[in-house]
């Protein structure tokens, strides 16, 4: 009885991990849609001229 229970608590952690995993995969894409779409927005304020002190740090504070 408890060899059996035992034995089967295996598959209970399957959920957890694979959640996990699905999460780590969300996270990626959208930090890496939030660095492009910082990227473009420093590219295209650096080619307009509006490009200063303080756009390049709220860039580097971004990318951090």
């Amino acid at each position: 009885m408890m060899r059996r229970l035992l034995s089967s608590s295996k598959y209970i952690m399957i959920l957890p991990a694979l959640s996990n995993v699905l999460v780590a995969l969300v996270l990626m894409i959208y930090c890496t849609i939030q660095t492009l779409a910082a990227f473009i927005n420093l590219l295209q304020r650096s080619f307009s001229g509006g490009l200063s002190k303080t756009v390049v740090f709220d860039a580097a504070i971004s990318f951090l």
